[in-house]
């Protein structure tokens, strides 16, 4: 390898393996949708827990000078609520869309006012909806069940806030090790980590985002490198991550799996891209993936359903009826949508959100991280 030019301050491997992953768990969770197909990504879920060791890095990157310097805990949660927040919301508007058709076509019989009203108020101020008042009972967040990783997100988040400035590496090593230890129990437990999003399993949803967060961090903190041009580092990456995800180790290996990619490959792999610098085409690649990563993963589930819900108007195939062709299709609207929206709504609103936001908390243009 020989020295690069500098990254511009941007991760371009992290870029791409968090586009990587989103449209991964698009796959897995397409699955669902599908009639005798097989299931695409049988360890998609594990794609979770790359995106909290990478949003360890990257908050650490980003913030970790910023709380020292001053930077106070409100205008950091101001931030991250602005950078999580309009997609989010944009995902509600779209399961209310799907509401309103569905009672248009089928009658109010279809769901309780009280639950879409109840489901309604937890979903929009970013909390797991309490069964008894769910649309959906089994599910933290009934109208997209993704959104169960983005509150676990902006806790760990909001708590790295309030103890980052006096976060020492023994008790990041202390938070590691524990969660570990839950990590472990917690697969043998259930037999996989692929829990969090319901009510049966959110306790799972603790040690794997307060484990791989905060090793991020201390990847961030002690293990970073300058980075380095690497000509088949996109490849490696890219197929790497792919195997991971599509390895099916069955039921008898699954916990011990599960607990090697998370607890040591995961790692390793962020710890290599982080030291890679791209040539320029690979760059731009990867820019556009990271770019769209977030709105890919926020938006698919409420996308996926309206397209069922079009597709059954249509062809008149019920729920989990659909074929290949669906999947295909779907899942190349699904992305191009979800890149179109990352571009023409979420930078502009956020933009404006952070005009409006520093004069009362005093809080700089939001970052892309």
């Amino acid at each position: 390898m020989t020295n690069a030019k500098p990254n511009d301050g941007q991760f371009y491997a992290l870029h791409l393996l968090r586009g990587i992953a989103a449209i991964l768990v698009m796959l897995l969770h397409l699955h669902g949708y599908l009639t005798d197909e097989p299931n695409f990504v049988p360890s998609g879920h594990l794609a979770v827990d790359l995106f909290f060791l990478l949003s360890g890095f990257v908050i650490a990157y980003s913030y970790d000078e910023k709380l020292k310097s001053g930077m106070v805990f409100k205008q950091f949660a101001a931030v991250r609520l602005i950078r999580l927040f309009p997609l989010y919301a944009l995902s509600l508007a779209i399961a209310l869309l799907i509401v309103a058709l569905t009672v248009a076509e089928k009658g109010w019989g279809v769901y309780s006012r009280l639950h879409l009203l109840t489901t309604f108020f937890f979903s929009s101020v970013f909390l797991p909806t309490p069964p008894p008042l769910s649309t959906f009972p089994d599910i933290l967040f009934p109208w997209n069940g993704p959104a169960w990783s983005l509150f676990f997100e902006l806790l760990i988040n909001f708590a790295y806030g309030f103890v980052a400035v006096t976060l020492s590496g023994r008790a990041l090593a202390a938070t590691i090790v524990v969660a570990a230890l839950l990590l472990v129990v917690a697969a043998f437990s259930f037999g996989t980590l692929e829990g969090g999003a319901t009510w049966q399993t959110y306790p799972v949803g603790f040690p794997r985002v307060i484990f791989s967060f905060s090793l991020g961090v201390v990847i961030k903190r002690y293990w970073m490198r300058p980075t380095q041009l690497s000509v088949i580092g996109p490849w490696l990456l890219s197929v790497l991550c792919i195997a991971v995800l599509v390895f099916d180790p069955g039921d008898f290996l699954r916990p011990y799996y599960n607990l090697l990619v998370v607890i040591l490959l995961w790692p390793l792999v962020v710890i290599m891209a982080s030291r890679m610098s791209f040539a320029k085409g690979w760059r731009i690649v990867s820019q556009l993936s990271g770019d769209a990563s977030y709105g890919i993963y926020v938006l698919h589930i409420p996308l996926l359903n309206l397209f069922v819900l079009i597709t059954e108007w249509d062809s008149g195939a019920k729920w989990g009826g659909h074929g290949l062709r669906f999947a295909i299709l779907s899942l190349g609207a699904a992305i191009l949508i979800s890149c179109w929206l990352s571009y023409v709504y979420d930078r502009p609103i956020r933009h404006r959100l952070m005009q409006i936001f520093p004069r009362r908390i005093g809080i700089a243009p939001a970052p892309t991280g």
